[in-house]
């Protein structure tokens, strides 16, 4: 029993009877990682002091405390649980293409403790995440950061979810599109020459839904969309340049053309044109390409040196995808590569690469790209979170780290 200002008092339950149906909740989904467990603890915190400021007349009780996510460690879970929800949009593409449909999906804070687990591209099960949960209290003097990515070859939006619940805990949203026609339900073979411009276009489109939501719409108006993190895996690689502003080699792409070398064996004059319009995005401020190097035919030798914007290359190294050949082919820009000892090319996806546990890799992935749009998007000046962009602070001595 805690007594508040002499005559009004109030109960509180002891912390160990908070954490009951909390912990619960986790272990009927299997046994909870420290992830689940650091998010227990954070929220039985956050429900104490709820409670405690709730101590009063009722009349004059003050707003719930809104933790600050830049007081937690990057390689660590934040404050909050990761939220889960989908919205569709419609744009006009390029080329004659007409109008595409595609659906995004949302990764955003949420103060709930329990919920029932989303599935992506309907078979893969979430446990650590609530679809559909309620929106936490931004965190960042009223929105939230936003953090866009692009998919793989027959991905799906929640390929890389590891990360993004990672982000959300953090007090970020997270925006990943499901590339139509490329996705592991909805694929089309051949892929359609003009999904190679589709692909920036649908990043684009994503960000405008989210500005353009409705009033009645929790995140309306709260989601600062004027600078944005932007990644990619794999495939996705390929739409990150594009969208951070590689400039393309027209040359390579009417030569790829007429020698057939897109899946469709055939481009029209319309579709060559897309490519010569600006496929950039001005809000993407900083790009993390992940497992994967753009074919020569779009960028040419010369193209990925018009990015003007901080440049994180993540990479493992069971994973040969010509990391190397490319970071020494750059030059001009600001280009880190991390490249993680045993990472497969589902490290930065699926996981379960044979030679580094999920465990193990999935917070050194968490960790750089954390701590890479800290720096790069809010401008975080931690001298650890600086450390770790800079190459001066180790996370992990599997890691090989080098910048231009």
């Amino acid at each position: 029993m805690l007594k508040a200002a002499g005559t009004i008092t109030c109960s509180v339950p002891p912390v160990g009877d908070m954490l009951a149906p909390m912990t619960g909740f986790f272990f009927r989904f299997g046994t909870p990682g420290p992830s689940a467990l650091g998010f227990v603890r954070h929220i039985a915190i956050a429900a104490l002091v709820m409670m405690l400021g709730g101590c009063g007349s009722g009349e004059d009780s003050p707003p719930p405390v809104v933790p600050d996510p830049l007081t937690y460690a990057v390689q660590d879970d934040g404050p909050f649980a990761a939220g889960y929800r989908t919205i569709e949009t419609t744009y006009s593409s390029l080329a004659g293409a007409g109008e595409r449909t595609i659906t995004v999906n949302l990764w955003y804070p949420t103060q709930d403790t329990d919920g029932e687990p989303p599935r992506y591209e309907l078979f893969l099960l979430d446990p650590d995440v609530f679809a559909d949960a309620s929106l936490a209290p931004p965190a960042y003097g009223g929105t939230y950061p936003v953090w866009v990515h692009s998919h793989g070859h027959k991905g799906f939006g929640g390929n890389s979810s590891e990360v993004w619940r990672h982000l959300a805990t953090h007090g970020w949203v997270v925006v990943a599109p499901d590339h139509k026609d490329n996705t592991l339900a909805g694929a089309v073979d051949p892929l359609p020459t003009k999904h190679y411009f589709e692909r920036p276009l649908d990043i684009r489109a994503a960000l405008d839904a989210l500005e353009d939501l409705p009033e009645s719409d929790p995140l309306a108006g709260k989601v600062d969309t004027g600078g944005v993190v932007m990644s990619g895996h794999s495939f996705g690689c390929y739409t990150t340049w594009a969208s951070g502003g590689a400039a393309y080699d027209m040359n390579a792409v009417r030569a790829a053309c007429e020698a057939g070398e897109f899946p469709a064996k055939m481009c029209t004059e319309a579709e060559v044109a897309a490519f010569e319009t600006d496929l950039s995005d001005s809000r993407v401020q900083a790009i993390l390409p992940m497992a994967g190097r753009p074919r020569d035919m779009f960028f040419g030798q010369d193209g990925y040196d018009a990015v003007p914007v901080p440049i994180l290359f993540l990479t493992g190294g069971d994973d040969d995808v010509g990391a190397a050949g490319l970071f020494d082919q750059v030059s001009g820009i600001d280009m880190t590569w991390v490249e993680i000892a045993g990472g497969c090319h589902q490290l930065f996806g699926l996981g379960n690469c044979e030679g580094i546990s999920d465990e193990l890799g999935f917070p050194i992935v968490n960790a750089y790209a954390l701590a890479f749009g800290r720096r790069h998007l809010l401008g975080d000046e931690d001298g650890v979170v600086a450390a770790i962009v800079d190459g001066s602070h180790e996370v992990s001595d599997l890691v090989s780290f080098k910048k231009k």
